[in-house]
């Protein structure tokens, strides 16, 4: 190899190991590179991350996104938590004493199914009935609005006193604040602030409600009409009816079933030859060993009857005393027609006071237990005949009686229909020529058991005929109105309806 090769050569060999540590130097720049940009992005992720699980935990998303649009409204899911709870207190108010039968409230709505059906849960029917009470409330309360509705001084009184009804249940069961109690109780995201505006909502929808159906009137020919075209449905049909079955223990010597109908028919007849209503009530009490009530029943409630018998009881040509049998695969049912009331009489109002009568272990209320409350009842009559006003016998009745409905405000019944009361008290009102300020003392077995003082304040001033038909036409109208409202409205759920606390 030449000199000049050899020099070719080792410049060469310097060149190629220049550009391997430049190439390897160039490769880890660019690891470092990458390792940064990687580094940066896991530590941009971590903080994201920590960001939404801050967000999820405070309160943004449950005040801030949409759960629900109602028309051009929309409603966080902080919001729509109100409106749930409130129609589940509702709906379990309405099942009584028999709520806890149905609702188990320790145990989430999610896991319970709506009275067995497999395809449905109580939150399911609970979060439909509130998107349907939203949609109502938001028509009325957009129409309110419209109508240039404010809430009154004492209205926002009352909003005042119920979000300091919070304080003080928060007070009560140990939360720091009210917004933690609403939280617990509502949901998250549920503060003073939220729950305020959705009551303002409700209250304004509802007084929007009550102006408007109060506002609806009918006159007398209206009123005259809508009577006439619903008699059968309206008039008060009064009767006593007994059923004989077949399977009742004073046939059950009777050679087979066939025979034991045979009696119960027989029986039933024999009861249809009483000559009035006592020797009916006598009849029927013999056999049974307890005496019929009368019935009092509009016709809409007898139309659920069996065709023939409902015929028979609404026929116009029914006379007090008719009776007729009617009989069924098991026996037969026994019908006195006593009479019908075509409720063209004007309505009362009373005060009342009453003293309950407590039965003994077995039920029976004993002659000196009786004593005791005509004794109590006597010296309450006294004690107002000192001072013979209704205004004392109003503090009287606030004072002394034991009748839940009426002990604080007096005593007072107003706009009373035929037989809403016990029988001495309609007998009173109606049958007996009372005077405005007549009182009289009453005992009754039965419902409300005990000593009865009462006091006729006079006449309504309208009759429960017109009182009827004009219910029936003002609720005819509010509905169609509501209907008009509602069918304008669509509900529409967004992502912040995965935020509605259904538990």
């Amino acid at each position: 190899m030449s000199a000049s090769q050899e020099k070719k050569t080792r410049v060469a060999q310097r060149s190629e190991g220049t550009d391997k540590k430049r190439n390897a130097a160039g490769e880890e720049a660019r690891k470092a590179q990458a390792f940064r940009r990687n580094t940066i992005i896991v530590v941009v992720c971590i903080v994201l991350l920590v960001i939404a699980a801050a967000i999820i935990n405070s309160n943004l998303l449950y005040r801030y996104t949409t759960a629900v649009t109602v028309g051009s409204t929309k409603y966080s899911p902080a919001e729509v938590n109100v409106f749930y709870r409130n129609t589940f207190n509702s709906i379990y108010s309405d099942l009584g004493d028999y709520a806890s039968y149905f609702v188990d409230t320790s145990t989430p709505l999610t896991q319970q199914q709506y009275f067995g059906n497999t395809e449905q849960t109580w939150a399911d029917y609970i979060y439909e009935e509130t998107l349907d009470n939203m949609k109502e409330i938001t028509a009325l309360y957009d129409a309110a609005i419209q109508g240039g509705y404010t809430l009154t001084d004492e209205d926002n009184a009352s909003l005042d006193n119920q979000v300091a009804s919070a304080q003080l249940y928060a007070s009560m069961y140990g939360y720091s604040s009210s917004d933690k109690y609403l939280t617990a109780f509502y949901g998250k995201g549920v503060n003073e602030a939220v729950f305020r505006s959705v009551l303002e909502k409700m209250l304004v929808a509802q007084n929007w409600s009550t102006q408007y159906s109060e506002g609806l009137s009918y006159d007398q020919a209206q009123l005259n009409s809508y009577y006439a075209e619903h008699q059968d449905e309206l008039d008060v049909i009064s009767y006593y009816s007994y059923t004989v079955s077949g399977t009742n223990a004073a046939f059950e010597d009777l050679s087979d079933s066939d025979a034991q109908l045979a009696a119960a028919i027989g029986t039933a007849n024999g009861f249809a030859e009483a000559t009035d209503a006592e020797d009916f009530v006598a009849r029927v009490a013999e056999f049974s060993g307890s005496a019929p009530a009368e019935n009092h029943y509009p016709g809409s409630t007898v139309t659920s009857y069996s065709e023939s018998a409902a015929e028979w009881l609404l026929d116009p040509a029914r006379q007090s005393g008719d009776t007729t049998v009617v009989e069924t695969d098991t026996g037969a049912t026994v019908f006195f027609f006593t009479g019908r009331d075509d409720n063209d009489y004007l309505l009362a109002n009373m005060r009342h006071i009453l003293i309950r009568a407590d039965a003994d272990e077995d039920g029976t209320v004993t002659e000196d237990e009786r004593a005791a409350c005509e004794d109590e009842i006597a010296r309450i009559a006294d004690e107002w005949s000192a001072d013979p006003t209704e205004d004392h016998f109003a503090e009287l009745a606030n004072q002394y009686s034991e009748d839940a409905g009426s002990n604080t405000n007096g005593g007072l019944y107003e706009n009373i229909y035929h037989n809403q009361m016990v029988p001495g008290i309609n007998s009173f009102l109606f049958y007996e020529n009372a005077q405005p300020g007549d009182t009289k003392q009453i005992y009754n077995d039965g419902s409300y058991t005990g000593s009865h003082l009462v006091y006729y304040i006079g006449e309504s001033g309208d009759t429960y005929r017109n009182q009827l038909a004009e219910t029936a036409l003002r609720s005819a109208d509010y509905n169609a109105y509501i209907e008009s409202l509602v069918s304008a409205y669509t509900v529409t759920e967004g992502s912040g309806s995965n935020y509605v606390n259904k538990d």
